[in-house]
């Protein structure tokens, strides 16, 4: 799944599929739109689709960048208030746990009911400082599963094997599940 800018999207062929459904999604974000443009000129919307073969679509999102980093607002379901998260689905070697354990070592700030200055600015300031400390433990993390990746590749080397073994379809797959469980791979 993506997250797709308009021209993005539109330079899609898979546009025309779902005109109805954007558009109606599109008029149902239009109020929030003109209240986030008032604070945040550069906010867009965002499309959230699945191409290939099979393409579907997910919804639309309001979306802006500063300081490169990509942010977007939605809705609390069960109030009337509103959130604004980061996108970190390009990040590869974190899951949604290490995201989890960096956002609660900071002070959420209150969920924004009104647009103002000051609590979007809250918002920014809380996700900047989560996503620099995703940001930091991806490349760790990239790192370690490229040390072991390497050392895995040596060892098949030394055993004079052309191929990895059997229950290993992918040497990267299992340098990530070793680095996430902290063990020494058994080979």
């Amino acid at each position: 799944m993506k997250t797709l800018s308009e021209k993005e999207f539109n330079g899609l062929n898979i546009k025309a599929m779902f005109t109805e459904k954007v558009e109606q999604a599109k008029k149902e974000l239009s109020p929030l739109m003109q209240e986030v443009r008032k604070y945040i000129p550069q906010a867009e919307y965002g499309y959230h689709v699945v191409s290939g073969e099979y393409p579907a679509f997910y919804g639309v999102r309001i979306e802006f960048t500063y300081n490169g980093i990509r942010f977007h607002v939605y809705k609390i379901n069960k109030e009337n208030k509103y959130r604004i998260a980061t996108d970190m689905e390009h990040f590869e070697y974190v899951n949604r746990y290490d995201i989890e354990r960096a956002g609660n070592q900071y002070e959420k700030p209150c969920n924004i009911g009104v647009f103002t200055a000051k609590k979007i600015n809250d918002w920014i300031n809380y996700c900047t400082q989560i996503y620099r400390q995703v940001e930091q433990e991806n490349a760790e993390n990239s790192k370690k599963s490229s040390r072991l990746l390497e050392k895995y590749r040596e060892r098949t080397r030394k055993m004079g094997r052309e191929k990895p073994f059997k229950r290993d379809d992918n040497p990267q797959r299992l340098a990530l599940h070793v680095l996430h469980r902290g063990r020494t791979p058994l080979f």
